[in-house]
């Protein structure tokens, strides 16, 4: 049985693997190639999280056989080997026994990434201890699976730089057995800005996520264009010798991401003067044709 996807693009998500003071490490990346599955409604609600394909009256069994069809299509179209899934309080909380049959399943496969997104509304989650139990049931069970990546919080754009990065570091301090480098800690904001967390070095081998929403130019109208902004904020956002990033789409359809594996020298605030051409010719080479 074959699934019909709706492919559009959106976001391009950059992760830098380790903070800037680490001039020369890096974590590998590029084993990742993805694509998220996500409630057709969007999945900045305030009640359980319904991925496309799933229904409420799901169970753990069936919520298997439906992530085995769709995440085998992923495979099938895309060669894909890994999915982000959203997570937040009452998909965890109250519909656990079912959830778990569309991650067990999908880790199985390959990689599950898992994000929190907040309800829809400015303020962020509704109640802390809530938010607390629900990634405290959520590492239990997966903390220690080769194939489980955290995403703390998506678009985290209700907190300041300091509550942000406190929120990261008292996240990092409950769950201290999980790997650093199964960890993404998104920039501030719409997930923007990278430099505002990944200094800290309390987030030493933690990888950080970067979200590119060039599409809300309105002003950009060509191909070009969209490369060309690419090209400034990438060239702002390498501060390691390892990213990766993907074009992905928006929330509301199950969505294709490539993902692309990304090395370049260390870029530090001092070498901006460098011109973009000169930083993407120190590009993997799979990306430089996409910003010429």
């Amino acid at each position: 049985m074959k699934f019909g996807f709706k492919v559009r693009r959106a976001a391009c998500i950059v992760l830098a693997a380790t903070a800037i003071s680490a001039v020369n490490s890096f974590a590998v990346t590029s084993q990742f190639r993805g694509v998220n599955w996500a409630d057709k409604r969007d999945n900045f609600v305030s009640d359980v999280l319904v991925l496309s394909g799933m229904s409420l009256s799901d169970n753990y069994q069936s919520a298997s056989v439906v992530a085995d069809r769709v995440i085998g299509q992923f495979q099938e179209l895309f060669g894909t080997n890994s999915v982000r899934i959203p997570v937040n309080e009452p998909t965890i909380l109250k519909f656990w026994d079912t959830y778990t049959g569309v991650i067990d399943m999908g880790l199985s496969k390959g990689r599950i990434v898992m994000g929190y997104w907040g309800p829809a509304q400015p303020s962020g989650p509704k109640n802390m201890n809530d938010w607390w139990s629900m990634w405290a049931k959520i590492v239990e069970k997966y903390g220690d699976h080769p194939n489980a990546y955290f995403e703390i919080f998506n678009e985290p754009h209700m907190y300041s730089k300091t509550e942000l990065r406190d929120l990261y570091a008292q996240w990092l301090s409950k769950f201290p057995n999980v790997p650093r480098d199964h960890i993404l800690l998104d920039g501030s904001g719409l997930a923007w800005n990278v430099p505002d967390i990944a200094d800290d070095p309390r987030f030493e081998g933690c990888l950080f996520a970067v979200h590119e929403y060039t599409f809300w130019n309105m002003s950009i109208t060509t191909e070009q264009g969209w490369k060309n902004s690419f090209k400034v904020n990438l060239f702002i956002m390498i501060y390691s010798s390892s990213l990766y990033f993907d074009s992905s789409s928006d929330s509301s359809s199950l969505s294709f991401t490539r993902i692309l594996s990304i090395r370049a020298p260390s870029i530090s605030s001092t070498s901006k003067s460098n011109s973009f051409q000169e930083t993407a010719d120190t590009l993997h080479p799979e990306i430089v044709p996409l910003l010429q």
